[in-house]
């Protein structure tokens, strides 16, 4: 992305450009540094910005982005965008100053909302990174390598727009050599280790403040078994305290799992071959264990279930492979329900009543409780957390009541000092 937006050269070149054959000039070699560690120590009110647009003179569009309150300076060209003829889209690249006053984000957002030709906004902010004293250089396709030694090892580089001062990072750097001298560096952020989301697990004890009035629900079908969702829907309406059913049943994978009952380890020859006599099978494939294999099967609208199903069998005892168990497959099923009038327990239990009459396997019903909680601590980092939207949502057994403490299995995602995202549930 960045070697083409900064090495390359714009669409409007184009003059021919005449080979210069004094062997005196050496040539240009590129190399590129990758994973380099740096420490933002200055951000700049500048930009690279990049737009899709239909307009094809560019002047206007700079008049109009320069127009914006708070835009100081533009340097635009066009790039053609990939898989567009020059008469439907183009890429206008842009180095734009702003108002010290302005963020990144803040400036882009004034040029959407007056600058209609413009489309698909985004943005690299500019910055001064410390990097090593010292980095190696590669050029892969040679397989050449470089050392190079700054003089002062700051390096301004290209920036995600969420970067901020004192954020450690990961960079690539880049440059062209003429023999031993540098012609020009160019730096960009890979990874912001300081912002990168940190996933902590916690197991917490939280009293309910609220249970609300609705039930979810998980379990397993037979994959042969014909279930129509509106009719399970409208079926579970009848119970009583249910005032709505959403279901979904996702198709599962068409495969059997044979576990073998012995040691069969030294015959797998021999049992793929009985499994390629079979037309309507693939060929075994394995787990870990030898003498469990798995085998897929066409599940098509002519597919005999049963049928295939008996001659697996058949075809294994005939060549005395004992089955030990043979797992069949299966399709989810999940389900919201919204319930009122009756205790929550209650409905519960004839749900997983009413689900097992369906010939539904597995069935895990769930009350949703709801839990303050204004901050997480990670156990091990002793880091804490601040969750700002204070209340979050759990699965929990449908037996409990609100004021009632329980423990909780917590996964949450922290970025800086912010929870960005939490998941809940009892734990077991």
């Amino acid at each position: 992305m960045f070697a083409a937006l900064l090495f390359g050269g714009t669409p409007q070149d184009t003059t021919p450009t005449v080979p210069d054959y004094n062997i005196t000039n050496p040539t240009k070699l590129h190399f590129t540094a990758s994973g380099i560690d740096g420490n933002v120590v200055q951000l700049f009110p500048q930009m690279l910005m990049t737009a899709s647009t239909a307009e094809i003179i560019i002047n206007e569009i700079d008049r109009a982005v320069f127009g914006v309150d708070g835009i100081n300076k533009v340097n635009s060209y066009f790039r053609q965008e990939s898989g567009t003829t020059l008469s439907s889209k183009l890429v206008y690249v842009a180095n734009i100053s702003f108002d010290k006053e302005l963020t990144m984000n803040d400036a882009m957002e004034r040029i959407g909302e007056n600058v209609p030709a413009l489309t698909e906004i985004s943005g690299y902010g500019v910055g001064l990174v410390n990097v090593p004293q010292e980095i190696n250089l590669i050029n892969s396709d040679l397989e050449l390598t470089k050392k190079y030694r700054f003089d002062n090892p700051l390096v301004q580089a290209y920036l995600s727009s969420e970067t901020l001062l004192g954020d450690e990072l990961t960079l690539t750097i880049e440059s062209d050599f003429a023999g031993e001298q540098i012609s020009g560096i160019i730096s960009y952020e890979e990874r912001n280790i300081t912002s990168a989301p940190m996933a902590v697990s916690l197991n917490q004890e939280f009293e309910i403040s609220y249970i609300k009035e609705m039930l979810n629900f998980s379990g397993k079908v037979p994959l042969n078994m014909e279930m129509d969702k509106n009719t399970l829907e409208n079926s579970m309406l009848q119970l009583e305290g249910i005032n709505s059913s959403e279901v979904s049943i996702i198709p599962g994978t068409a495969f059997f799992t044979v576990i073998l009952d012995g040691d069969y380890s030294e015959m797998q020859p021999d049992l793929e071959r009985a499994i390629e006599e079979l037309p309507e099978l693939s060929t075994p494939y394995y787990s870990l264990d030898l003498n469990k294999f798995s085998v897929n099967f066409s599940d098509g609208e002519d597919a005999d279930y049963a049928k295939i199903k008996s001659d697996l069998l058949e075809q294994l005892e005939s060549l005395n492979f004992r089955v030990g168990e043979l797992i069949e497959p299966t399709s989810s099923i999940s389900g919201i329900l919204e319930i009122s009038g009756k205790d929550g327990e209650l409905v519960a239990s004839d749900i997983e009543q009413f689900l097992e009459t369906a010939t539904v396997s597995g069935v895990k019903i769930n009350a949703v409780g709801e839990f303050n909680a204004s901050s997480f601590t990670d156990p091990d980092s002793n880091k804490t957390y601040l969750f700002e939207a204070g209340l979050f949502e759990a699965d929990i057994s449908p037996s409990h009541v609100a004021g009632e403490k329980i423990n909780l299995d917590i996964t949450i995602l922290g970025s800086r000092n912010q929870v960005v995202y939490i998941e809940a549930k009892e734990a077991e």
